[in-house]
């Protein structure tokens, strides 16, 4: 989504950011990311083993070696993080969270309860550069800066590669002092992995060998292996389209569904979902329909989406539609929006509501995307592959057109309203002894995995999002109950 520009109020800022989150939250019906995962969920992980084997990196068990550090087992999660873009690894500390934030270009942030934050970069250059060139440039820029003192220089090697740390003490005129710790290893002569530490100075010396043992649990996997697995995905994923007929979809359809959507055990808004048979521009076909609000604090953020496919499976037509407002305290009820007067007259929207919307076409092969929000219209056209492309409509069918019958893992493409584009999604499918099915989904490979579980019938029993947050269903009196709906 579009980032807040420097010259923009912080409370525009506020609601762009609040209209990207609910983009994902309404998209996140089709896997969205964004989006803080806890460890025990192990969202976005791959096997220790299966991260390490390859590069022949010491085991999860071993000591730091030369570092002087602790073991990885004793401060790090079993569990590796991935991103598949570069074949990185990495494993985060214990008991921590992960995120993938939308407001600045860390590849992931991890998190721990106490306040610290360890952030992952990966930097690029139009020439290439050596290890001690980005070290020198990294420590000149950060010495020129106020209140920031060069205080340790460091070697610690990630899994065969080297690698340096530097840490900064930052003086604070009006909190209490802090540390930049960073740490650096280059991927290839003109990229650049670095891993940040931001912690209080009083919690320093508990985080910096648990910050270190992170950079040395760093791993590259094999691209070529990784080339090799995504088509032997987009395979499975294509034969699975295969037979996805429209019969299928038709019985795949759930009239009405509602969701609570909660953050840290609290409701913060409420989505419907409508699914059923329809026509558009006298095509018959599928619709589905999506109604969703998010509230926090003064303010409010209201989307109306639809998403058609003709029965052929050649023609989709989709919108996206998106207001982030205050609420009006002048109006009957708390969370009633801005619209009209008690007496009814129409009521002019305040200066800082923000609107985004988007439509698609896809005509065979043929897509075309309008996007227009605050920072004005951008249009885009591509040819979509001739096999292996998901639908939109599809993506909110998942649960009973995917197969449940044993572990499996496919890709395909499909567009992914969040990024703008088409992308390479992928499925991670882990069937249930009850019937259901659990399914871990890459809506593209920037974006770490998100789980959805499934009951047998195919219905959605919760979807884990971004930070902490979750999508419950919930019954019509239930959720009248909660937010004083009629």
């Amino acid at each position: 989504m579009m980032n807040p520009s420097r010259n923009e109020s912080f409370a525009t800022a506020r609601t762009r950011l609040t209209v990207a989150m609910l983009c994902r939250l309404v998209v996140a019906m089709v896997m969205l990311s964004g989006l803080t995962v806890t460890i025990a969920l192990a969202q976005g992980a791959v096997p220790v083993a299966e991260s390490t084997g390859e590069s022949g990196g010491e085991s999860a068990g071993e000591s730091a070696g030369e570092s002087g550090g602790p073991a990885l087992d004793d401060v790090l999660a079993r569990e590796a993080w991935s991103d598949p873009t570069y074949g990185l690894t990495l494993r985060p500390p214990l008991s921590s969270k992960l995120e993938r934030e939308t407001a600045d270009d860390a590849v992931l942030r991890i998190t721990g309860e106490d306040g610290w934050q360890i952030l992952l970069f990966i930097k690029k250059s139009t020439e290439d550069l050596s290890l001690q060139q980005v070290l020198e440039s990294a420590v000149g820029q950060l010495a020129s800066l106020e209140r920031m003192r060069l205080t340790q220089q460091k070697d610690v090697h990630p899994k065969n590669r080297e690698g340096v740390v530097i840490y900064f003490k930052v003086d604070n005129r009006k909190a209490k002092p802090w540390v930049l710790g960073e740490a650096f290893m280059q991927i290839d002569p003109r990229t650049v992995a670095m891993l940040q530490l931001k912690v209080d100075q009083d919690k320093f010396e508990r985080m910096q060998p648990i910050f270190e043992a992170v950079f040395r649990s760093v791993d590259m996997r094999d691209r070529a292996k990784l080339e090799e697995e995504r088509k032997a995905m987009l395979k499975r994923g294509t034969e699975w389209l295969k037979k996805v007929d429209l019969k299928k979809r038709a019985a795949a359809l759930i009239d009405e569904q509602l969701f609570r959507i909660v953050r840290d055990g609290q409701d913060i808004g409420y989505m419907k979902m409508t699914q059923g048979q329809d026509k558009a521009m006298k095509m018959p076909g599928l619709r589905v329909t999506l109604q969703a609000r998010i509230q926090m604090g003064d303010r409010a953020t209201d989307s109306q989406s639809e998403f058609f496919l003709s029965e052929d499976g050649k023609e989709e037509i989709w919108s996206i539609k998106m207001t982030a407002h205050p609420l009006r305290p002048d109006l009957k009820g708390a969370t009633r929006p801005t619209g009209r007067t008690l007496d009814g007259k129409p009521l002019a929207p305040p200066p800082d509501t923000i609107s985004w919307a988007e439509t698609g076409i896809r005509s065979g092969n043929n897509v075309t995307v309008s996007r227009q929000g605050p920072e004005g219209i951008e249009d885009n056209k591509w040819l979509s592959p001739e096999e292996g492309y998901v639908s939109q409509v599809d993506l909110y069918l998942l649960g009973a057109l995917l197969p449940r019958k044993e572990k499996a893992e496919m890709g395909y493409y499909a567009y992914y309203p969040a990024a703008g584009k088409i992308t390479f999604r992928t499925e991670r499918l882990v069937p249930r002894t009850d019937g259901g099915l659990e399914v871990y989904s890459r809506p593209s490979p920037d974006e770490p995995e998100q789980m959805s579980r499934y009951g047998d019938n195919g219905r959605l029993l919760e979807r884990t999002l971004e930070n902490d947050t979750r999508l419950i269903p919930v019954g019509k009196a239930e959720l009248a109950a909660i937010w004083g709906l009629k």
